[in-house]
């Protein structure tokens, strides 16, 4: 039985880091503590969805001029400014920079929507499109479990703030 090597491309890492969620879990959470109601969020959470809606095709448009692989950049360069307005956000306890971070991450998630898809369509000849496909999606899955199982690892050893997301399951979670 032959087995294969384990090839990772940048393409891979930045899935994979990109599935590295750790405040995913806790999203709600995170901005609860900084004074944001759970309405609020709710709102912030479809104020974001509905920016993706309004700049998907002006996305598309823009990588059809400035090419894939500079969208990509783009997209890291705005989901690392909307991580940081999310913990300058939190730290000042400021509903318009959870405002402003949804809107910057909301332009960000545009500017990734069908890039990846996009880009190694071009590049790759039609059968080995769906499977690398495939493989970059899986890297962003491993991601998100490494990170979701990490967060509960952290918060049993003590590293994490605040209850773990499935105390919610019990009642409103109790912050000290």
């Amino acid at each position: 039985m032959k087995t294969k090597k384990l090839h990772m491309d940048p393409l891979d890492l930045t899935a994979l880091c990109n599935g590295l969620v750790f405040f995913a879990p806790v999203a709600l959470l995170v901005r609860s503590t900084a004074g944001v109601s759970t309405e609020q969020f709710f709102v912030l959470q479809a104020l974001l969805s509905a920016v993706v809606l309004a700049a998907e095709v002006p996305s598309g448009w823009l990588t059809d001029r400035i090419g894939c692989q500079r969208t990509l950049v783009l997209y890291q360069l705005t989901n690392l400014g909307a991580k940081g307005l999310l913990l300058a956000a939190w730290h000042l306890h400021s509903l318009p920079l959870f405002v402003l971070e949804a809107v910057v991450e909301g332009l960000g998630a545009s500017l990734a929507s069908g890039t990846r898809s996009a880009y190694l369509y071009r590049t790759l000849p039609p059968e080995q499109y769906l499977i690398r496909l495939a493989q970059v999606d899986n890297w962003g899955t491993v991601g998100f479990l490494v990170s979701t199982v990490a967060y509960g690892a952290l918060y049993r050893w003590g590293c994490c703030w605040g209850p773990p997301p499935w105390s919610a399951l019990w009642g409103r979670p109790q912050l000290s």
